[in-house]
C-alpha cells in the first residue's frame, strides 16, 4: 500500500483532461444548486405574500367581529329590558278606555214594534244617540310612554 503524502501526488492532477471534467462537474452542481436556492426563494416570497393577504384579512375580520360585538351587547340590552318594556305596554294598554257597546245602526231596539211610525221613530232616535256618542265620548289615547336614552349605559355620549 503507498501513502499518499505530501510527495505523492494522484494521477489525475498531471491529467489536464480530467480537471476540465472536475470543473464542469462542479460548475453543473453549483448551477442547479443556485437554480434550487432561485426556486426556493421564489417560495419564499409567495408565502411572503400569502402572510401578508392573510394579515390583513384577519385584520379585516376583527374590525367586523368588534361590529358584531357591539351588535351583541345591543341585542343583550333590549333583552334585558324586554320585561321591563312588555310590563309599560300592559300598564298603557289597561288605561286605554274601552269603547262602550253602542248598538249597530241597522239593529233596531227591542221594544214595541206595533207600527211603521214607533220604528222610525226608534231609528231617528237610534241615529241622533248615535251621533252624540260619537262626537262626546272619543275615546282618548294615553301618552305614549317611550324613553329614549341620551346617554348609554357606559357613561360615554349617545
Amino acid at each position: 500500500m503507498s501513502y499518499g503524502g505530501p510527495g505523492a501526488r494522484s494521477s489525475s492532477a498531471y491529467n489536464p483532461g480530467s480537471s476540465s471534467s472536475s470543473t464542469s462537474a462542479s460548475t453543473s452542481h453549483l448551477q442547479a444548486r443556485i437554480s434550487q436556492k432561485r426556486a426556493e426563494l421564489a417560495h419564499l416570497q409567495s408565502l411572503r405574500d400569502s402572510s401578508a393577504t392573510l394579515a390583513s384579512q384577519l385584520s379585516v375580520l376583527e374590525t367586523k367581529l368588534s361590529t358584531l360585538k357591539d351588535g351583541a351587547q345591543s341585542v343583550a340590552l333590549v333583552l334585558a329590558n324586554w320585561d321591563n318594556v312588555l310590563r309599560a305596554i300592559g300598564m298603557a294598554a289597561s288605561q286605554v278606555p274601552q269603547p262602550t257597546a253602542t248598538s249597530d245602526p241597522g239593529q233596531e231596539e227591542e221594544g214595541p214594534r206595533d207600527d211603521d211610525e214607533t220604528v222610525d221613530q226608534n231609528k231617528v232616535k237610534n241615529k241622533q244617540s248615535e251621533k252624540n256618542t260619537k262626537d262626546s265620548k272619543l275615546p282618548s289615547l294615553p301618552v305614549p310612554l317611550v324613553r329614549i336614552p341620551v346617554q348609554r349605559p357606559d357613561g360615554d355620549g349617545g
